[in-house]
């Protein structure tokens, strides 16, 4: 098994729902898999998706989460912060748009917008929202990690997630819907933290360095 596949089993074996985290169903140690994930990335040369002065916080981030309990500050922050990211790794992926969520072209943005359902008078410039970047990223990217997130999301959605408050924008359809919560109610402040959600986006993080990482270095998941 791929180290990409191994953090994959483990985040929907470990994170199931949001704010939840337990390992006694895991076969195999999550909180390695982040480490050694942290110590890959800080030895990694610098690529589009991890950048310099980029990569080195992200695998702080990482191994802060891991000594922490779950409502230990390092976790809060570091939970807030791995969060902030994969907006700009879901655009890096898609091939649709750059790093500040532009169009990458007119008959780029007038395709995708045609096949979501998108109206592109609202996103005539760019987009500007996790859970639409995430639509377009499974939709559009050839990328290994599709797969990864594909799977994880019929195993954890199989039906819609309700998360406190109800409604539209608390009912969760997919990865994109789950991390857009969590940050929003972290960036308007009506959670005090995150940390409930610090092991999810984790593992997620390594998944998608992993894949990442694994497909430009055959044979080095083995």
């Amino acid at each position: 098994m791929s180290r990409a596949r191994l953090a994959e089993y483990m985040l929907v074996t470990c994170c199931p729902h949001p704010g939840f985290f337990s390992n006694k169903d895991c076969e195999g140690s999550p909180f390695g898999l982040i480490q050694n994930t942290a110590t890959s990335l800080e030895a990694s040369t610098p690529t589009v998706l991890f950048p310099s002065r980029y990569r080195e916080h992200v695998a702080y981030a990482l191994r802060q989460i891991v000594p922490s309990s779950i409502d230990d500050s390092p976790a809060a922050v570091s939970s807030v912060y791995l969060a902030t990211r994969f907006e700009y790794y879901f655009r890096v992926l898609s091939g649709c748009l750059d790093a500040d969520g532009k169009w990458l072209d007119t008959a780029t943005r007038d395709r995708v917008c045609r096949r979501l359902g998108f109206d592109k008078r609202r996103h005539r410039h760019r987009i500007s929202n996790i859970a639409k970047t995430y639509k377009i990223l499974l939709a559009e990217s050839a990328h290994p990690v599709v797969s990864h997130l594909t799977r994880i999301d019929g195993k954890l959605f199989a039906s819609p997630i309700e998360i406190l408050g109800g409604g539209r924008e608390n009912t969760l359809h997919n990865i994109g819907d789950r991390i857009a919560a969590m940050r929003h109610r972290a960036g308007h402040g009506v959670w005090g933290d995150i940390s409930g959600e610090a092991m999810f986006f984790a593992l997620l993080t390594c998944v998608i360095y992993l894949s990442d990482f694994e497909d430009s270095n055959p044979g080095s998941g083995a």
